[in-house]
């Protein structure tokens, strides 16, 4: 298996967001114009970028658009376009038993779930995904031991407002690098 570079892969573009719109412009939220600002999401970076004018930002907006539709498949587009379709329909049927089930949900990611992690460093890590806050994923991961024996972690987070799809399948960078999947 070659060398895989690490990057924002049109392939993997899932949104291009238009304003500061991510947790990185929240930081900076009063120095920052709106008008300038962009977001590429992806599966495994998200760029939070700000231009110069807003012209740019708009030329930057239908270029990356335009973009990422052209490196897509057809099944690729098919699967958008699904999505789409459901996500839609998800808030046409807000119902309380949609709204129990997201709560039952919520309660189970409050306590933590066990996952592998599949790293960009090629590493397979053992974790746990929780939501310590209602806005919030956070991600424990198990890095080593310690001198006296206790596990070794790292944390990682990502708000809620950012994830602007789920993916299933395993052909994202970090798949890839830790040799879970032959394709990319």
């Amino acid at each position: 298996l070659g060398k895989v570079p690490p990057g924002l892969y049109l392939r993997d573009i899932s949104e291009v967001r238009v304003g500061p719109n991510s947790s990185d412009f929240k930081k900076f939220q009063s120095k920052i114009p709106d008008e300038c600002c962009l977001t590429l999401i992806g599966s495994e970076y998200t760029f939070s970028l700000e231009l110069s004018t807003k012209e740019a930002r708009d030329w930057f907006v239908v270029g990356f658009r335009l973009l990422v539709e052209s490196h897509n498949t057809e099944d690729d587009k098919r699967l958008r376009r699904y999505k789409m379709w459901e996500k839609q329909r998800i808030n046409e049927l807000s119902t309380a038993a949609n709204n129990d089930a997201a709560a039952r949900f919520e309660r189970l990611l409050h306590r933590g779930i066990q996952v592998k992690c599949h790293r960009s460093s090629g590493v397979v890590a053992e974790g746990v995904l929780h939501s310590p806050k209602n806005d919030a994923l956070a991600l424990q991961i198990v890095t080593g031991k310690n001198w006296n024996g206790t596990k070794k972690t790292e944390k990682m987070s990502i708000s809620l407002h950012d994830i602007s799809e789920i993916r299933p399948g395993s052909h994202s960078y970090a798949f890839v690098k830790t040799e879970s999947t032959s394709q990319y």
